[in-house]
């Protein structure tokens, strides 16, 4: 699955020695790997730019039940509400529509984020959604961080059905 990347600046510098793009490793956090592979998506630092990340279209229409999935894994530190540091993860379903798989722009701040009890920072955690009645899909990962210790990988991103 292809993608693009592109970066709006916000005032801060963007991506001054920071790591963005495909990965095969994980900088200083050598204890972890990638849950699917040796390779994945990495979001870090983007220096007040914010950064989309779209994959191409997806054709899903001799499909009738149809979920995205992707992987996370978001790092401990001190995210800033007056950043505004977010994550989204979102489709552009037919017709234009938005259907938010993972959303931290509405939150003050990503440290308050509260998946199943406890914080997702820290480990691997799966989001998904049921995106039936689309005859096709386009998946968006924005972002905008603004520290070295702030950022984010995705991997094994999925579109299945049946």
């Amino acid at each position: 699955m292809g993608f693009d990347a592109v970066f709006k600046t916000n005032g801060g510098s963007g991506c001054s020695n920071d790591t963005v793009g495909v990965v095969n490793n994980f900088g200083g956090l050598d204890f972890m790997s990638f849950p699917d592979g040796d390779q994945g998506y990495a979001f870090f630092d983007i220096d007040g730019a914010s950064m989309d990340v779209t994959f191409d279209q997806v054709d899903l229409s001799s499909f009738t039940s149809i979920t995205v999935t992707v992987d996370l894994f978001i790092t401990s530190a001190t995210y800033e509400s007056s950043s505004p540091d977010f994550i989204d993860i979102y489709v552009i379903g037919d017709g234009g529509s938005r259907l938010d798989v993972f959303k931290t722009s509405d939150i003050d701040d990503i440290d308050d984020l509260v998946i199943n009890g406890s914080s997702p920072e820290g480990r691997w955690i799966t989001v998904s959604l049921d995106i039936s009645g689309n005859a096709s899909a386009t998946l968006v990962v924005a972002s905008n961080t603004n520290r070295d210790d702030e950022g984010f990988y995705i991997d094994n991103v999925k579109f299945s059905g049946f």
